[in-house]
């Protein structure tokens, strides 16, 4: 579909924008390309390269979020916030240094690197998150 390449490539452009206007902008973004809707939070799929891009080229602050309890189902979400569901758990980072990064090439190799190194944080987080739920449970 070539109209939704063309809007891709605009929100990528946007964004990269947004990220490298400074403070005022808060964005989320998942280093997958998309939410993984495994029931597992502990695994992760493949960072794509298109995060690595938006880093490069915009040069953000990038902080690194872990998320634990959010379900697919919404309507079940809110209800579980009144009635005992299962509690999101949110656990930031710190700021990631990416200088290395913005040393190298525009390259779709320096693009990889910067997402899985993001990823990487993300999965760090993760496990912090697995050990200290363990303990509760």
């Amino acid at each position: 579909m070539p109209e939704k390449r063309a809007f891709d490539k605009y929100s990528m452009r946007r964004l990269t924008q947004l990220c490298a206007e400074g403070a005022g902008n808060v964005i989320g973004f998942h280093p997958e390309g998309t939410r993984n809707l495994n029931r597992d939070s502990y695994s992760y799929l493949r960072p794509q390269p298109g995060i690595g891009k938006l880093i490069k080229d915009a040069n953000p602050q990038v902080i690194p979020v872990f998320i634990a309890g959010l379900g697919n189902n919404l309507p079940k979400q809110v209800l579980g916030n009144w009635f005992g569901g299962e509690k999101i758990r949110i656990r930031f980072g710190e700021q990631l240094d990416l200088s290395d990064f913005m040393m190298k090439r525009d390259h779709v190799r320096t693009y990889k690197e910067i997402g899985e190194f993001v990823m990487r944080k993300i999965s760090e987080l993760g496990e912090m998150d697995r050990e200290l739920y363990a303990l509760r449970h």
